[in-house]
């Protein structure tokens, strides 16, 4: 994980040292930046100490360790969107959250966490298998690909959305035949690094099937994009 300049040099003071892949990444409103990933512990700027905190953590500004900030999943995290109060929704591999090492709350493939860390108990649509992506929709509500079959108890394959309380939205039935990969808003994709790809709306933008490396416009005027093709290196969120 790297950290560049306005030019593209590298920002060497930013070296926060996850000990393996980081899947997703979100910048709060005070410059502070939620990672997630695969990663197990991280060593900020090369230290001696290397700390335990896995799949989820917040770095402070400069790339150091933000230790109020433990929501502590027990598998990976794939992707982060942050909400307009600051809380997180974060989809994933994981079962449930154990927050400082408290409570345990049991939360399959998808969360919503407040601002501290600590995990939204109002929010528990409970998909039944990995949930891949996720994207914000400006009115709150919660765009969902992956691989899951029921959301919520209701049959919903591979593509849901949520109302902003984590609710099933009945109305939105898209019914694709196979995992989700990446949605997004019209608007442009994201990879994990940052880096922007625009599109000209009203196009649809998604992944080639059969070829996960190209991405390609379609004739369909949808404002939504869903990529069932699975790219090896890119994510879609807002």
């Amino acid at each position: 994980m790297a950290r560049l300049n306005a030019d593209g040099t590298l920002d060497p003071a930013f070296d926060p040292r996850p000990n393996t892949y980081t899947y997703g990444l979100a910048v709060q409103p005070d410059g502070k930046v939620l990672i997630a990933g695969s990663f197990t512990t991280l060593q900020p700027t090369g230290g001696a100490v290397l700390t335990n905190h896995p799949y989820l953590a917040r770095l402070n500004a400069d790339g150091t360790l933000d230790a109020a900030f433990d929501p502590r999943p027990d598998n990976n995290v794939n992707w982060l969107a942050v909400q307009a109060d600051a809380s997180c929704c974060s989809p994933g591999d994981f079962t449930a959250f154990q927050p400082n090492g408290g409570t345990l709350y049991n939360r399959s493939s998808l969360a919503r966490l407040n601002a501290d860390g600590t995990v939204d108990t109002g929010f528990a649509p409970n998909p039944d298998g990995p949930v891949q992506s996720l994207a914000l929709q400006a009115d709150g509500k919660i765009l969902c690909g992956g691989g899951f079959q029921n959301v919520a108890g209701v049959q919903r394959a591979y593509f849901a959305r949520l109302n902003a309380n984590g609710a099933l939205d009945t109305s939105f039935d898209p019914r694709p035949n196979y995992w989700v990969y990446g949605v997004a808003q019209a608007g442009g994709w994201e990879d994990a690094a940052g880096r922007h790809l625009q599109r000209a709306p009203p196009q649809r933008l998604g992944y080639q099937h059969g070829d996960p490396q190209r991405l390609c416009p379609g004739a369909s005027t949808t404002r939504l994009a869903a990529s069932t093709a699975h790219p090896p290196a890119l994510r879609a969120s807002i």
